[in-house]
């Protein structure tokens, strides 16, 4: 959970730098030669953080907007 400010742009870093991370990741699977599926279910630790971490960003922004 974002509480301040400060985390709450670390969270967004995060973000951003995930993205990127996350897009090796998906292409070093397939380089080791990992299907479609096999790399989705490698993927899925990341993913879920990845969605986890984007929905307190999100509520952190409600929260700050007054929603």
């Amino acid at each position: 959970m974002i509480r301040t400010h400060a985390e709450y742009e670390q969270a967004r870093k995060r973000l951003a730098d995930d993205v990127n991370v996350m897009a090796e990741q998906q292409k070093r699977l397939a380089e080791l030669g990992l299907g479609p599926t096999e790399i989705d279910r490698a993927m899925e630790p990341a993913t879920s953080f990845h969605a986890q971490l984007a929905e307190e960003v999100e509520s952190y922004d409600r929260i700050t907007r007054g929603d």
